[in-house]
């Protein structure tokens, strides 16, 4: 039986956009996500899930 993999994410970029604050984050083990930190409301979510590379 496998256990999740703890990521440490890093953020490589980030950019301001219409909709808010884009962040392009990555971890050591190779894997990637995209999160919004919208402009008006809400805390930030996750557009691209991780993904094991």
């Amino acid at each position: 039986m496998s256990t999740p993999l703890d990521h440490e994410w890093e953020t490589t970029s980030r950019h301001r956009t219409s909709d808010g604050v884009v962040s392009y984050q990555r971890c050591r083990c190779g894997a990637w996500r995209i999160r919004l930190r919208p402009a008006r409301t809400g805390g930030p979510r996750t557009l691209a899930p991780a993904e094991r590379g």
